[in-house]
């Protein structure tokens, strides 16, 4: 123990210690080997009981002797069947006895499942007793989780009130406010108790969910029972304690993040159909949506024209080749748009481009009653929104993009739903404690938080000081910190680049060691991703499905495994990486539309005849189509 004088014992009293030690143990092995063999015998005789208990009092993690002890029980249960009073007596005598041994091992996992399950089976418990026993046992370790996870159990059963419980936390934090478990069981309740409804519509646009009257997926933050003013006191009582400032967080982020369905593409070129989503979306859900594509030629009429469905098209596609993508797609290729024509017009789609009109439709929210959504997004009817995505025969491609804010979407800690306005008190909660507190790192990582969610003046000054002084204070977490930096510095550039409608981005030199988001570059046509500290492509590359031109200069890469994901694209520049065997550049005979790659600088360049491993690769020759390896001088292919 802790302050306490260790007593050295002799080699004697050493001895002596273990001979006793020993002995128990074997004659607790004995006992346990004359019950296993009852149990195999089938011997549930109530004379074992007691035999039991002595030796799970003892012992009472062996979960063997507990097995045993509940079949018993139930064999017993069935011969006292109409005798109610005698199980009863039963259920109670083991839940003495599990009391027993919680005194002397309150974290025994055995113990406490054993005494749920008593509670489950007992024919009248008493959940107010047994809400007593958790409170009694948090007083001596309020960290005991076991019996966090019994008070859960015995709350859901025993039918106790949210309220109660929230009392209980408050009367547990006021003791100590840096314990976590309450602070988490807090959470737990008000999330299991919230009014704010959840909802699993499809919804299109956050930025104009914010009606206070009508949005009741927003948070409201004067409920429930003055959280904000709670987790306020704990952080500035003791502004190093990290539990509040979770809590805090999680109050700022706490609420349904909706997928939101950002853009519609269509694409001559590929031959797709394209929607692009807030964040990753599960195959099964896009059901919810109703999809129509309208397709006439452009010298016939509308009643000349086809009505698609995802159901006639074979469903979506992932770019990802798997069940859960930010990015799916439709075939909508000509031989399988003239498939569906009648046998009279269909000559007008096979040897013409043709026009279409895509429509989604989603069911709105309940509660959004007649909400705008979003400017660009007209209700069709009382109760779904719809978007739309025109391309005429002249055109290859069209995009109908949803005005929605990165900034919010992406960041970690505060749901997107919030309105920006309604943070500005926390914001200024948030700088008055580090007025006094200017080091606490979990103040500053707050602000951070606050200061790009809602963006006031010049905040891009503060967040960098912020940065600065977490480097400084916590350098073992310094990697982080420059990381944070390098991502906020890529996420502003993304912003930009929706806001001015403008489908090429520049992230050159931002320190940038992996790729993050990638998703939101998905119908980016130029990238730059130069002077950073890239080492690999990813599997996430496959979003990536519009670039025309990709920079990756300077970087660290060691092999471009991964580059044939993009069906795009025509110009690459892989200038001064670590590319040094023909396998690292193996990929790049597979990129169906790649013209060009510029390869300067690479180890790569000095293998003898690197033309002709490349000209006579299997897959090159497959592909039909040449692209030029440019370094120190131009050859063709």
């Amino acid at each position: 123990m802790h302050g306490r004088v260790k007593i050295i014992q002799t080699a004697e009293q050493e001895r002596a210690k273990k001979l006793k030690k020993d002995q128990i143990s074997k004659e607790f092995s004995e006992e346990c080997e004359k019950l296993w063999l009852c149990r195999e015998n089938d011997d549930f005789n109530e004379v074992h009981l007691e035999k039991i208990a002595s030796l799970v009092e003892t012992s009472p993690d062996t979960a063997t002797l507990w097995n045993y002890r509940r079949e018993i029980i139930m064999h017993l249960i069935r011969n006292f069947s109409e005798d109610q009073e005698k199980v009863s007596k039963l259920f109670e005598s083991e839940l003495n006895l599990t009391t027993r041994c919680l005194y002397s091992s309150p974290k025994s996992y055995t113990v406490w499942y054993h005494r749920s399950w008593v509670m489950n089976n007992h024919t009248s418990p008493n959940w107010e007793s047994e809400l007593k026993l958790c409170n009694q046992a948090l007083t001596q370790d309020e960290r005991n989780f076991h019996c966090w996870d019994y008070r859960r159990f015995v709350v859901s059963k025993g039918s106790i009130s949210t309220e109660l419980e929230l009392e209980f936390t408050d009367s547990a934090i006021e003791k100590n406010m840096s314990n976590y478990s309450a602070w988490h069981y807090r959470g737990e309740l008000l999330a299991s108790g919230s009014n704010a409804s959840v909802s699993s519509s499809e919804s299109l646009n956050p930025q104009t969910q914010l009606n206070k009257k009508q949005s009741q997926s927003r948070f409201d933050f004067s409920l429930p029972n003055g959280e904000l003013d709670l987790v306020h006191n704990a952080i500035f009582t003791d502004p190093a304690d990290q539990s509040p400032w979770f809590y805090y967080w999680w109050l700022l982020g706490r609420g349904e993040r909706k997928v939101y369905l950002r853009e519609l593409y269509i694409s001559r070129k590929l031959g797709r159909f394209v929607l692009v989503f807030s964040s990753v979306k599960l195959i099964q859900t896009l059901k919810d949506l109703q999809v129509s594509i309208k397709v006439f030629p452009c010298d016939g009429t509308i009643s000349n024209s086809i009505t698609l469905t995802p159901e006639l098209l074979g469903g979506w596609n992932s770019v990802l080749d798997e069940q859960l993508s930010a990015v799916w797609w439709l075939p909508l290729n000509q031989d399988l748009v003239s498939r569906y024509a009648p046998d009279n017009d269909r000559h007008l789609y096979q040897c013409q481009p043709w026009n279409v009109v895509a429509q989604v439709r989603i069911r709105k929210a309940n509660g959004d009653g007649n909400q705008e959504i979003c400017v660009n997004m007209p209700e069709d009817s009382a109760n779904y929104l719809s978007l739309q995505c025109c391309m005429d025969s002249h055109q290859n491609e069209s995009l109908t993009r949803v005005t929605l804010d990165p900034l919010r979407l992406l960041n970690p800690m505060i749901l997107p739903s919030h309105d920006p306005k309604d943070l500005i008190g926390e914001l200024n909660i948030v700088r008055d404690l580090l007025s006094f507190e200017p080091k606490n790192k979990w103040a500053l990582l707050t602000l951070i938080s606050l200061l790009r969610f809602i963006r006031p003046h010049n905040f891009h000054e503060e967040v960098k000081e912020a940065l600065n002084v977490l480097v400084s204070v916590d350098p073992q977490r310094s990697f982080y910190y420059e990381h944070l930096r390098s991502l906020y510095a890529a996420l502003d550039v993304l912003a930009h680049a929706y806001e001015d409608q403008s489908r090429e981005v520049v992230l050159h030199n931002l320190d940038m060691s992996c790729f993050r988001n990638l998703d939101w570059y998905a119908l980016m046509t130029k990238i730059d991703f130069s002077n950073n500290s890239i080492v690999r492509i990813p599997d996430t590359f496959s979003y990536l499905i519009s670039v025309l031109e990709l920079n990756l200069d300077d970087n660290q890469l060691v092999t471009l495994y991964g580059i044939s994901r993009l069906p795009s694209l025509t110009n690459l520049s892989v200038q001064r990486n670590r590319l040094c065997t023909f396998e690292s550049i193996e990929d790049l005979v597979y990129c169906p539309s790649l013209r060009v790659v510029y390869i300067n600088g690479n180890e790569v360049i000095k293998l003898p005849q690197l033309s002709n491993l490349i000209s006579k690769h299997p897959g090159f020759q497959r592909q039909g189509d040449s692209f030029s390896l440019v370094y120190d001088k131009t050859f063709h292919h």
